[in-house]
Formats: C-alpha cells, sequence, structure tokens
C-alpha cells in the first residue's frame, strides 16, 4: 500500500483536523483565569455528567423505561465505585468498569 494513497492521505487529513478543532481551543482556554465559583463547577461537571449517564444505563432499560437490575451491571457498578474510592481516578475506575462488564457479558451470555 502507497504511503499516499488517496484513503491514507483523507484519514491523515482528518485525523489532523480533528486533533486541530480540539487542541487549539483548549490552547487558548488554558491561559485563562476563571473566577474559584466557575473552576469548581467546571471541575465537578465531569463527574456530575458521568454519574448521571451511568445511572441511567445502569438502573433504566431504553424500551420499557422500567427499572432494570441485571447481575452484570450491579457487578460492573460495584468495580466502578471500588476502583474510584481505592485510585480516585475516573479514567481507572470506567476502564475497570467497561472491562469487568465486557468480561462477565461474554462468559454469561
Amino acid at each position: 500500500m502507497d504511503a499516499l494513497d488517496p484513503p491514507t492521505l483523507a484519514l491523515g487529513l482528518m485525523t489532523i483536523g480533528t486533533y486541530l478543532l480540539r487542541a487549539v481551543p483548549l490552547a487558548l482556554v488554558s491561559r485563562l483565569t476563571l473566577p474559584p465559583a466557575v473552576d469548581f463547577w467546571l471541575r465537578c461537571a465531569a463527574e456530575g455528567v458521568l454519574a448521571a449517564f451511568i445511572t441511567l444505563l445502569f438502573f433504566w432499560d431504553g424500551g420499557e423505561q422500567v427499572p432494570l437490575i441485571r447481575f452484570d451491571h450491579l457487578v460492573a457498578g460495584a468495580v466502578v465505585v471500588s476502583v474510584h474510592l481505592w485510585r480516585g481516578n475516573v479514567l481507572h475506575s470506567v476502564l475497570a468498569g467497561t472491562v469487568s462488564y465486557g468480561l462477565i457479558a461474554g462468559l454469561t451470555h
């Protein structure tokens, strides 16, 4: 495969464009000084959104709109909470929960 064939070139340009669309605003905003209240709420926003998203996926079935508690959800949720209390890192918690859910779902289905 030639390194400059059209699909590879297009993929490379899209990768660079996507990176720049995210990196440039972050580089510009990182130099701003935010008021303490705004800084506090922005630090809490990621955990709050993640908790709301996980709660919806954990307890509600999309088609029936009734509480749904399954074994694989409970174990993955317990792993997420345990790892987060242990490590205090959202990325590690989500990764551990995803891996545990995948393993359990793969073994039980």
